[in-house]
């Protein structure tokens, strides 16, 4: 799997708030869109971080639109489920 193919050193966590609206209820963003300092914001543009925080976005939105809150646990569960690496 890919979680397999990832080094156990190197990485950083990107908070689920970094990729939602302050403004704009329900509105996630993902990528280039994400709330990072310059040094992160290096890295967090990425393609694959891209990919990464536009599933969680869209995770995040879904539990949103169903009235589920943005249980962050819950979140990280499903996209487990989902196979996401996080």
């Amino acid at each position: 799997s890919l979680h397999d193919a990832l080094p156990i050193y190197g990485y950083y966590d990107i908070p689920l708030r970094c990729l939602k609206s302050r403004s704009t209820a329900n509105l996630w963003g993902a990528g280039r869109l994400v709330s990072a300092d310059a040094v992160a914001f290096a890295s967090v543009r990425v393609m694959g971080i891209g990919f990464a925080t536009g599933q969680a976005a869209g995770v995040a939105a879904a539990f949103l639109a169903a009235g589920r809150g943005t249980p962050v646990s819950e979140i990280q569960a499903e996209l487990r489920r989902q196979g996401a690496c996080i």
